[in-house]
């Protein structure tokens, strides 16, 4: 029997709301405390990238969906990969999450967090 990477298959791990001015970028994997994996990370990038590089986009929301913000990096899909083979799996998500916390603090948009 083949190990399938479940959190691959996850749709919606993160929202994107808002207006013309403010977006909200929503973490939606309550069931897993909305820990992050490759898949979230480079939604995160992309999107924030977009809106840093938007003049009329004033504010930036951070939030999540549950009863927790953000668990960190999720250590279950990291397991799993590793067990299936996927060995470059783990140190690429270490690399992805090392980058998103810089990226975060050097938005030049007003940003806030919210849960």
């Amino acid at each position: 029997m083949a190990l399938t990477l479940s959190f691959l298959r996850e749709t919606n791990q993160v929202l994107f709301a808002g207006n013309s001015c403010v977006k909200e970028v929503i973490l939606n994997r309550p069931q897993k405390l909305n820990s992050l994996n490759h898949e979230m990370i480079n939604q995160m990038k992309k999107r924030l990238t977009l809106y840093e590089n938007d003049p009329s986009i004033k504010l930036i929301i951070l939030k999540a969906n549950g009863k927790a913000f953000c668990a960190g990096g999720d250590v279950i899909s990291v397991i799993t990969s590793s067990i299936a083979g996927h060995w470059t799996y783990p140190r690429k998500l270490l690399q992805e999450t090392t980058y998103i916390g810089p990226f975060d603090s050097n938005l030049q948009k007003a940003s806030g967090v919210s849960h």
